[in-house]
């Protein structure tokens, strides 16, 4: 595969400033729920129960092959914008927000939008 790569980037002429790669990662909040552990002491696995507090935030990041990277995407769980989640922004993220704090198809279309401009 990496061979037919290079063949490929060599081939066409791709410079590595055209050579973007993106992931994206979740993130559960803990938040303030109880947690408890059930079992005997000294003992390997245990059973856990947590509060259903929890939410999601996705984070999408790009980096280029030519060791710049894009401010990410930041998702947040929600149904509208908070002011919060803009506030102390070093990094100047774009911030949106989904239900489910997923990434969607939605939000894809509207980072590629921000992609391009870049």
């Amino acid at each position: 595969w990496f061979d037919m790569l290079e063949e490929t980037i060599q081939k066409y002429g791709i410079q590595p400033e055209d050579i973007y790669g993106t992931d994206e990662v979740g993130i559960q909040s803990r938040g303030t729920e109880r947690e408890r552990v059930f079992g005997a002491r000294r003992k390997g696995a245990q059973y856990q129960q947590r509060g259903g507090t929890r939410e999601n935030t996705t984070v999408l990041t790009t980096i280029c092959a030519d060791g710049t990277s894009l401010p990410p995407l930041v998702v947040f769980k929600g149904s509208a914008f908070q002011v919060k989640w803009a506030q102390n922004n070093p990094l100047n993220a774009s911030i949106g927000y989904q239900k489910k704090g997923w990434t969607d198809g939605e939000i894809g279309a509207k980072w590629m939008e921000i992609f391009d401009e870049q």
